[in-house]
């Protein structure tokens, strides 16, 4: 504001200068190169509360322009899939089921259905636009994790190709159901053990997750008749998790808990999932094992180099040996160092010079390592 008067400036994207190369890169230049283009435009008014306005509608705008224009590229790249054949006649559903990802709309979200049809899976939202269609021949794996130390019974599907949920890509698609109220106690005393109202509503939790996990368990049974029956070129099956093998760890940004399954390392009770496929390992090495620490770190190298090395860090010593069992049955080449490498060098070192990498022991530069320090 300057004397009572409210300004508004807009800068405008316009070719970078009066050089043929920075005209060359701006996209409007290229397609209208005869045109005049403006760079910027002020405006002046004596009522600086509609000036304010008028900027917040702007910025709205162009906030929703950046996002349908960001939603169009994502679609551009998607895959092409197949339509849904829905089936006629009876049709399996599981009812009061939340989605991940969310669709993103405002206001209050409320649970849909997941129906199975003839060639795929359709989750039908509250809302006429919340709708999602999963082809059988796009799922690369699928789970059934039952609640046992979580809150939920889940279905995850980790897919082939991306598709879009709302206004975002997305290769995984997850449908659950909490197996347990909130329930506030509003008083905040500590009930007794052998109080009937606790007793009551411990064994209506028990009822719940029972019910849950038979109509769960239903569904996936009546899914996997289908994929057995029709699509038996697809190799598809549920995959649930060995609870007894599950260990701590930081795949991301906070410690959750970490399933190793038939095919597949996850975490899908918390968001965004880990879903890491045996098939794509190369070898696994254990990190800072020794000096008589707590945790160890466990960095996942992938076949294709291309790909960032996983780490998943603050693992509890005490779980090393079930991660070993578990790489052993898998047929995954393990190591165990005492310090932590950076591999983004060594992998780029590997792809550059692969076959003096071959002759020089290939992996084994790993029990290298070990045997160094030792001496």
């Amino acid at each position: 504001q300057d004397a009572g008067h409210a300004f508004i400036r807009i800068n405008f994207n316009a070719p970078t200068g009066p050089s043929a190369a920075g005209n060359a890169s701006y996209p409007a230049n290229v397609k209208f190169p005869d045109l005049t283009f403006l760079r910027e435009v002020s405006y002046r008014s004596t009522d600086a509360k509609h000036a304010n306005f008028v900027v917040q509608e702007v910025r709205g705008l162009k906030r929703s322009v950046t996002q349908r224009e960001t939603e169009k590229a994502e679609r551009a790249t998607l895959t092409r899939q197949d339509r849904l054949v829905l089936s006629h006649g009876r049709v399996h559903r599981l009812v009061g089921l939340w989605m991940l990802p969310t669709f993103g709309s405002r206001g209050g979200r409320k649970a849909g259905t997941l129906e199975a049809h003839t060639n795929g899976l359709r989750y039908v939202g509250a809302k006429a636009d919340e709708q999602v269609d999963v082809i059988y021949s796009n799922i690369k794996f699928a789970f059934f994790q039952p609640a046992k130390k979580e809150i939920k019974t889940l279905i995850h599907f980790h897919l082939h190709n991306p598709i879009m949920v709302g206004k975002k890509k997305t290769k995984d698609v997850q449908f659950y159901m909490e197996v347990m109220e909130a329930v506030q106690n509003l008083d905040g005393g500590r009930r007794n053990m052998y109080d009937p109202d606790e007793i009551e509503e411990e064994q209506k939790d028990r009822d719940r997750e029972k019910r849950i996990h038979k109509e769960f368990s239903g569904f996936c049974r009546k899914v996997q008749e289908i994929w057995e029956k029709d699509f038996p070129a697809l190799n598809l099956e549920f995959d649930s998790p060995y609870s007894e093998l599950a260990f701590d760890g930081v795949p991301f940004k906070s410690t959750v808990r970490i399933l190793p399954t038939a095919t597949c390392l996850v975490e899908l009770t918390e968001y965004p999932p880990l879903v890491v496929s045996a098939e794509d390992i190369e070898v696994v090495n254990l990190e800072r094992v020794g000096f008589h620490l707590k945790n160890f770190d466990m960095a996942i190298i992938f076949k294709d180099f291309t790909r960032n090395v996983h780490r998943i860090d603050q693992v509890p010593v005490v779980n090393l040996d079930n991660i070993k069992q578990w790489l052993a049955t898998l047929d995954i080449k393990y190591y165990e160092g005492k310090s932590n490498l950076n591999w983004k060098p060594l992998l780029k070192q590997i792809k550059d010079f692969p076959d003096e990498w071959l002759e020089a022991g290939g992996w084994e530069f790993l029990n290298n390592e070990i045997d160094d320090e030792d001496e």
